[in-house]
C-alpha cells in the first residue's frame, strides 16, 4: 500500500461517495482548528508582504479602508475586524454548492491554474483510467439546506477562535481584514456544502494555489471532511508562503521543495516533477555579441504604471534596442499601455531579451533559451520577490542601467547553468521516477472507490443549423436524423444508415451530404409516450453501430434518447439475444457517464454472464438507490438489485432495498421475487427465517400462487413438503388459469400419460429413493463395465426436434444458436447437428424432461398460453417429440441433475467405482474443484464455452465457437471412452452428442448441466 495512504486510510474512511451527516460537524474541534489554521495561511502572505495593499487594494473600498486609519488604536482595529468579520458573513449569499460525483474535484479560475490541472489530468492518462473531474469554479450556487440556526451554531462555534487570534496580532490591517472575511464566507459555505444531502465527496480535492482566500477555505473543508488534497505548485514559491501541509503536493523543482522545507516542517508526500515538455535550450551568452537587440517586457497581474513608463522610456534611449513589446500577465488587469508600447496577445517567438517583473515565467523562459533580466520597479511586489537575481538565476536590469547593453554583465555560462539546474531543472529521470510514485499513489486512491460516479454534468453544445438533403423520409427517420446530426460529423452517416432501417431513404448523395455535415440541431426533448418506430430504429442502430458503446453514449449526451429507451432497447436486443449486447458488456465503463444506463449493464452483466461488478455490491446497491424515481428504470434496477443481492447472499443489503426500494418493497413483492427469497433462504440454511417469511408470502398470495410455493417445499424437502408429482400435476389443472389450464390437458398431459410407466424420477428431488436407485443403476454400470447414458431435455431442447417447427419456429432455432454461440449457424451445419443429438436422445437410458414443476414456475395468474414465449415454445417441442414415440428409457425431471450431482459424496462414489473418468466441459482447468482430484485417472476435454460465459475468467474461451469444432472434441472423447469410463458433461445442447458417442464407446456418459457451473462457483445459477 503506498505510504500516504497506509498512514491514512481510516481518515477516509468517509469517502467513495459518502456524504456526513448534515450537521454533525457543527461542533467538532477539527472545524475550529482547521479555522484557526486558515487564518494564518491567510494572513501569512499578507504579513510578509508589506506592498500587498497595491495586490488587493482595487478591492477595498476607501471608507473600509479609512475605518483602519494609523490614528486607531490596536484595541479599537480588533473590535473593528471581528464587526467586520461578522458582516462580511452576515450580508454574503447563504446559498451553497450541490458538489457533483466526480473523482477529483478542482478549485481554479486563472490560466495558470487551469495549465497545472491540464498537466495534472495529461499525466494520469498513463493510468488507462476512467476520472471523473469537475473545476468548482463552474458550479452554481443552489438554495441553501443548512438553517439559519445551523449557521449561527457554527458562528458561535468559530468565533472564539476569531477573537483569539485577533487578539495575538499586534498590526490589523484593512488588507487583511478584508482577506480573512473572504476566507469565512467560503469555508463556511464549502462546510455546507459537503454536508448537502445531495453532495458527493470527491476522492480527492485538487488546487493551485495555498495561500488566497478561496482556495485555502476549500482545501480546509475538505479536511474537516477527510478528503485528501492535491496541492499543484503553480508558479514559483517565496519564504512568505505558507507551510505545506497537503496529502499530496506536486512542486515544479528542487528550489521549491528547499522554500517549503525552510517554511517548516512538511506534511504529506510530495513529488517534483518538471513542468517542461521540451528539452532544455541554454540561453545564448549575449555579453559579447553586437547588433542590435528585441527586448520583451512581462507584466505580473498588476501593474505599476509609473515605473512601466521608465522602464520603457530607459530602453527607448538604449541605443542597441530595436524594438519594444510589452506581454501582459494572462489575468492581467486593465491597463493603458504606452501608446507607442506594442501588446502581444501571444508568446513571442522571435529572438529576444526579457525583461521580467516578480513573475515564475522567469523559468519558463530560461527553459525555452531566451536570456532573463529582472526590473522590479514596474511591480507592486517587494524587490525580487523569487530571488532569482540573488541567487544568480536571472541578470539584474536596473532602471538605470536600461539606456545602455544592461545585458553584457550577466553570464549565462557553465558555472550559471549548474546554480539553474540544481534549482529548477529536475532531471528527466527524476520526474519520471517521480511520476510513477504519483501515478501508484493516485492509482490506490482510485482503487478505493467503493461505487460508481455518475461524474458532472456535461455542458450543451450550442446548436447550429444543418443543410439536409432533400429527401423523402418517414416521420421517425426526419426525427432521428434531426437528432443524429447533433452527434458528429462522422456518426451522421451512420445515423442515416440506422435512419434508413424504417425509410425509403436510399440517395446516395444524401447520404454524402449528410455525412459532411458538422452540424448541431436544438435540443429536443423525446416524446413522453413509447414509439414502436423509434425502438425499432434505436435497436437495429445500436446493432450496427461501429462502436456501439460511444454511438449509445453519444446519442444519449445530445439527448436523442432516454436512459429509459435505452435500458428497454438493451434489453430487447438481449431478448434477441444479438452479440452486441456482449461488446456493450465489454465497453461498459464508456457508459459511466450515463449511470442508469451503466448500472442496468453492470447488474445485467454480473446476472447473466457471471463477471464480477465493476464495484462493490454495498456501493452499487446504494449507487442505485439513489437513481431518480422515472418508473421504469427505477423498477428495473431494483429489481437486477435484488437478484444481485441473492447471489451474494447479502440479505443486509436485501433488507436496504426493502427500506429504501421505491418499486421492490417486501410487502409488495411479485410471485417470483418471492419465490426466489424462499428459494434462497432454503439453501442458505436460514431455517427460522424461511418459515416466518414463507407464512407471510402465503397469507398474501392466490391459491395457484400458493401452488409455487408449496412445489418449492417438494422440491427442498422442506416439512411442509411430500406432493408428489402426480399429486402437484392434478393441482396445477385445477388452478391455473383457465387457458393455461386447457394447453395443459391438452397438449402435456397426454405425453406424462403416455410415459407413465417409464417415469421414475420426476420426484427425485424430493424423494431420496429416487436419487439412491439413480445412484445404484450408475453404480451398477461402471462395476459391470455396462454402457449408460442420461440425457436432460429442457426448453433449449426445443431446438434439436423443431424439424417440423410444430411449436419451436426456426427464428426461436436463430435466437437459441445467438444466445449460446454468438452466431447463426447455417442450415446443414444445423440439421446435422440435431440429428446427432436426437441420435443420442433416442439411445439414452435416462432422459429428464420437462415436469410439472417446470411449468408451475413459469406460469402466473396472467399467463395465456404456453406457446407466448421462446422457453415455453421449447418445452412444448420437447414433450412433442415423445407424443408418438415408443418409450425406452426411464424418465424423470429435467433439472435431476441437480440433486443427482450436486452433492460431492454422490459424484465422488462413482469416481472411485470408475477406472477412469473424463470431464468435458468448458471449465478452465485450473478452476476445477478440488474434491474431485485424486480419486481417479481423470482426463478433462475442455471445449468451447458457451457465448455469455465467453468473458468469465472461469471458463476456457476459444476462437471457434462448439459448433464450428464439435466433431473433433467428439472424436477425443471417443478415444478416451472404454467400457468401466466414466464421462462428465457439461457440454450445453452439443454435450448431448458427446454424451451419445461415450456410450456408444461402452462408457457411462452423464449430463451435468448447471452443477458444473455451481461446482465452480461461478455465480450463473438460476434463482428460480
Amino acid at each position: 500500500m503506498p505510504s500516504a495512504l497506509a498512514e491514512k486510510y481510516k481518515a477516509y474512511s468517509m469517502l467513495s461517495n459518502e456524504t456526513a451527516p448534515s450537521t454533525e460537524f457543527l461542533k467538532s474541534e477539527n472545524i475550529r482548528n482547521h479555522f484557526l489554521d486558515g487564518l494564518e495561511k491567510v494572513a501569512r502572505i499578507i504579513d510578509q508582504n508589506s506592498d500587498y495593499d497595491a495586490i488587493i487594494g482595487h478591492k477595498i473600498t476607501d471608507e473600509f479602508r479609512a475605518r483602519f486609519g494609523s490614528s486607531v488604536t490596536i484595541e479599537e482595529r480588533r473590535k473593528l475586524a471581528l464587526s467586520a468579520w461578522k458582516t462580511t458573513i452576515a450580508t454574503s449569499k447563504q446559498a451553497t454548492y450541490a458538489l457533483p460525483d466526480v473523482d477529483m474535484l478542482f478549485l481554479g479560475r486563472t490560466r495558470n491554474n487551469l495549465r497545472e490541472f491540464s498537466f495534472f489530468l495529461e499525466t494520469l492518462s498513463d493510468l488507462n483510467r476512467r476520472i471523473s473531474h469537475f473545476n468548482a469554479v463552474d458550479l452554481k450556487l443552489a438554495k441553501r439546506e443548512h438553517s439559519q440556526d445551523d449557521l449561527d451554531q457554527l458562528l458561535e462555534h468559530l468565533t472564539p477562535k476569531m477573537v483569539d487570534y485577533l487578539d495575538c496580532r499586534t498590526t490589523i490591517g484593512p488588507e487583511l481584514v478584508y482577506q480573512l472575511g473572504q476566507f469565512a464566507v467560503h469555508f463556511i459555505r464549502y462546510l455546507f456544502s459537503l454536508a448537502r444531502k445531495d453532495s458527493k465527496h470527491p476522492l480527492l480535492a485538487i488546487v493551485a494555489n495555498d495561500h488566497s482566500p478561496n482556495p485555502v477555505a476549500f482545501s480546509l473543508a475538505m479536511k474537516t471532511f477527510n478528503v485528501p488534497r492535491l496541492y499543484i505548485q503553480h508558479a514559483e514559491v517565496s519564504n512568505s508562503f505558507p507551510p505545506l501541509d497537503f496529502e499530496y503536493s506536486i512542486l515544479r523543482n528542487s528550489a521549491s521543495h528547499r522554500i517549503y522545507e525552510g517554511i517548516g516542517p512538511i506534511d504529506g508526500n510530495v513529488f517534483v516533477i518538471s513542468r517542461f515538455p521540451g528539452s532544455f535550450i541554454h540561453p545564448k551568452d549575449i555579453t559579447e555579441e553586437g547588433g542590435k537587440q528585441s527586448v520583451v517586457l512581462y507584466t505580473t497581474g498588476r501593474v505599476e504604471l509609473d515605473g512601466l513608463h521608465r522602464v520603457f522610456e530607459g530602453l527607448k534611449q538604449n541605443p542597441d534596442v530595436s524594438s519594444i513589446y510589452v506581454k501582459p500577465h494572462p489575468n492581467q488587469a486593465a491597463v493603458e499601455w504606452p501608446s507607442d508600447l506594442p501588446a502581444l496577445s501571444g508568446f513571442p517567438t522571435f529572438p529576444h531579451i526579457a525583461v521580467v517583473a516578480n513573475s515564475s515565467v522567469v523559468i519558463e523562459l530560461l527553459h525555452q533559451g531566451i536570456p532573463v533580466f529582472q526590473n522590479f520597479d514596474f511591480d507592486p511586489v517587494e524587490a525580487d520577490y523569487y530571488g532569482f537575481v540573488r541567487n544568480g538565476i536571472a541578470g539584474p536590469a536596473p532602471t538605470e542601467a536600461l539606456s545602455g547593453p544592461f545585458w553584457k554583465h550577466f553570464r549565462f555560462d557553465l558555472e550559471w547553468y549548474s546554480q539553474y539546474t540544481d534549482r529548477y531543472a529536475p532531471p528527466e529521470s527524476v520526474s519520471e521516477r517521480e511520476k510513477s510514485r504519483l501515478l501508484a499513489e493516485v492509482n490506490y486512491l482510485l482503487g478505493r472507490r467503493i461505487r460508481p460516479r455518475a461524474g458532472a454534468r456535461k455542458k450543451d453544445v450550442a446548436p447550429k443549423p444543418v443543410n439536409r438533403p432533400k429527401v423523402k423520409l418517414s416521420s421517425i427517420g426526419k426525427s432521428a436524423v434531426n437528432f443524429a446530426a447533433k452527434i458528429s460529423s462522422t456518426l451522421v452517416l451512420e445515423s442515416v444508415k440506422y435512419v434508413a432501417y424504417e425509410s425509403p431513404l436510399k440517395n446516395r448523395k444524401a447520404i454524402q451530404d449528410l455525412r459532411k455535415a458538422d452540424a448541431h440541431l436544438a435540443h429536443r426533448a423525446p416524446s413522453a409516450p413509447p414509439d414502436p418506430d423509434k425502438m425499432k430504429w434505436l435497436c437495429a442502430s445500436i446493432a450496427e453501430a461501429t462502436n456501439a458503446s460511444k454511438w449509445l453514449e453519444r446519442t444519449l449526451d445530445v439527448g436523442l434518447i432516454t436512459h429509459e429507451e435505452a435500458i428497454k432497447a438493451i434489453d430487447q436486443l438481449y431478448l434477441n439475444r444479438d452479440p452486441i449486447v456482449f461488446t456493450l458488456f465489454d465497453r461498459i465503463d464508456d457508459l459511466e457517464d450515463h449511470l442508469p444506463v451503466y448500472l442496468w449493464l453492470s447488474f445485467k452483466r454480473f446476472e447473466i454472464t457471471g463477471v464480477a461488478l465493476p464495484y462493490p455490491l454495498t456501493g452499487m446497491v446504494r449507487a442505485a438507490l439513489e437513481i431518480p424515481n422515472h418508473r421504469f428504470v427505477r423498477s428495473s434496477l431494483e429489481g437486477l438489485v435484488f437478484n444481485a443481492c441473492l447471489r451474494e447472499n447479502r440479505l443486509d443489503l436485501l433488507d436496504l432495498l426493502f427500506e429504501k426500494g421505491l418499486r421492490v418493497r417486501s410487502e409488495t413483492l411479485s410471485t417470483t421475487r418471492r419465490i426466489a427469497l424462499l428459494r434462497h433462504l432454503i439453501q442458505s440454511g436460514a431455517a427460522s427465517k424461511y418459515e416466518k417469511t414463507r407464512a407471510e408470502f402465503w397469507e398474501a398470495e392466490t391459491p395457484f400462487h400458493r401452488l409455487k410455493i408449496s412445489d418449492l417445499d417438494n422440491v427442498f424437502g422442506t416439512k411442509h413438503s411430500g406432493s408428489t408429482h402426480e399429486q402437484i400435476t392434478l393441482a396445477f389443472e385445477t388452478s391455473a388459469p383457465p387457458a393455461i389450464a386447457a394447453e395443459f390437458k391438452a397438449e402435456i398431459k397426454p405425453v406424462y400419460d403416455r410415459l407413465g410407466p417409464s417415469i421414475r424420477f420426476m420426484d427425485v428431488r424430493s424423494r431420496a429413493e429416487e436419487r439412491d436407485l439413480f445412484q445404484q443403476l450408475v453404480m451398477e454400470a461402471l462395476q459391470h463395465k455396462r454402457a449408460l447414458s442420461m440425457i436432460r431435455l429442457s426448453d433449449g431442447e426445443g431446438y434439436a426436434f423443431a424439424d417440423s417447427h410444430e411449436y419451436f419456429s426456426l427464428e426461436d432455432q436463430l435466437n437459441r444458436e445467438r444466445h449460446w454461440w454468438g452466431l447463426e449457424l447455417d442450415q446443414p451445419l444445423r440439421s446435422a447437428i440435431t440429428a446427432r443429438i436426437r441420435a443420442a436422445v433416442d439411445q439414452a437410458d435416462v432422459l429428464g424432461i420437462p415436469s410439472i414443476h417446470r411449468f408451475v414456475r413459469d406460469v402466473h395468474e396472467k399467463s395465456i398460453s404456453f406457446k407466448a414465449n421462446v422457453q415455453g415454445r421449447g418445452l412444448l417441442q420437447v414433450l412433442h417429440y415423445f407424443s408418438s414415440k415408443e418409450p425406452t428409457a426411464l424418465f424423470g425431471d429435467e433439472k435431476m441433475n441437480i440433486p443427482l450431482f450436486r452433492s460431492h459424496e454422490a459424484v465422488r462414489k462413482m469416481l472411485i467405482a470408475s477406472e477412469r473418468c473424463v470431464l468435458v466441459s468448458s471449465a478452465n482447468t485450473s478452476q476445477l474443484p478440488d474434491w474431485m482430484r485424486g480419486l481417479t485417472n481423470m482426463d478433462h476435454v475442455t471445449i468451447p464455452t458457451h457465448f455469455r460465459t465467453s468473458r468469465n475468467a472461469k471458463y476456457h474461451v476459444s476462437d471457434q465457437p462448439l459448433p464450428l469444432v464439435y466433431e473433433a472434441i467428439d472424436e477425443e472423447v471417443r478415444r478416451k471412452t472404454s467400457p468401466g469410463t466414466l464421462v462428465l458433461v457439461a457440454g450445453g445442447i452439443v454435450g448431448k452428442i458427446f454424451i451419445g458417442t461415450a456410450k456408444e464407446a461402452g462408457g457411462v456418459a452423464l449430463d451435468l448441466g448447471s452443477v458444473m457451473d455451481e461446482w465452480l462457483e461461478a455465480g450463473i445459477h438460476s434463482l428460480h
